[in-house]
């Protein structure tokens, strides 16, 4: 089913909506949508309303049928990481979207200052949106602030930090609502930042018999935990 995502869900009195613009010729066009078709509308905040094409022309007309409202998904995982170079940037940040990341934030290290700039964070944003829709996913993944590594294994409340490096273990589900994990840059951590985040209480997991770029670790542990943790409840 073809996903819209919309700024706001017109409110329970309005039943029809007109679709302009972008998405209109997109799923036109290329999506080849005609009447009869229903489509999900999506606000990025987990709110949702399915819609039936009433008339598909140069824009679309729509006849509101249900709306819901979807749960985030739950653990919520924050990633920090190094942030990679040029398009790969593009491509971890879209493969996170999918997987189902609720925030990304740039980290700086001892071996990794790279802070994108205005231009890549719109760009990022943008990234989110469509990949949001390709995914059908009800909330969008939050971009967040940089953060430094002393900052990124300070916990919040009931939160798990995980580091993922080649001396850690492999993955066994925690059962917390909220996990951070932190992804180094290609150098790796120093010892100092393994000894201080083992101090902190930050768990060390192992990902791959091979050493990964960021972009293919942030999304392997991202798969690997959110996999992990669902069917541990769902187990349960």
């Amino acid at each position: 089913m073809h996903t819209i995502l919309l700024d706001a869900i017109p409110p329970a009195t309005d039943h029809t909506l007109t679709v302009r613009g972008d998405e209109a010729r997109h799923a036109i066009r290329v999506k080849r949508l005609r009447e009869g078709a229903t489509l999900r509308l999506v606000d990025g905040q987990g709110h949702v309303c399915l819609a039936r094409i009433t008339a598909a022309r140069r824009d679309l007309e729509l006849a509101l049928l249900e709306r819901s409202t979807e749960p985030s998904l739950t653990p919520a995982i924050e990633l920090c990481s190094a942030t990679p170079k040029g398009p790969r940037l593009d491509k971890m940040i879209d493969q996170l979207s999918q997987i189902g990341v609720a925030t990304w934030r740039p980290m700086n290290t001892a071996y990794g200052v790279v802070d994108p700039g205005a231009g890549k964070l719109d760009r990022m944003a943008r990234i989110v949106a469509e990949s949001a829709k390709q995914a059908a996913r009800a909330w969008l993944m939050k971009i967040a602030e940089p953060i430094t590594f002393a900052d990124a294994i300070a916990p919040a409340d009931g939160q798990t930090i995980l580091l993922a490096d080649a001396s850690g273990e492999p993955y066994s589900p925690t059962g917390s609502q909220e996990i951070r994990i932190l992804i180094g840059p290609e150098g790796g951590f120093t010892d100092d930042e393994r000894q201080a985040a083992r101090a902190a209480g930050a768990r060390l997991i192992n990902l791959a018999p091979h050493t990964l770029r960021i972009e293919t670790a942030a999304a392997a542990a991202a798969t690997i935990v959110l996999h992990e943790e669902l069917r541990a409840r769902n187990m349960s």
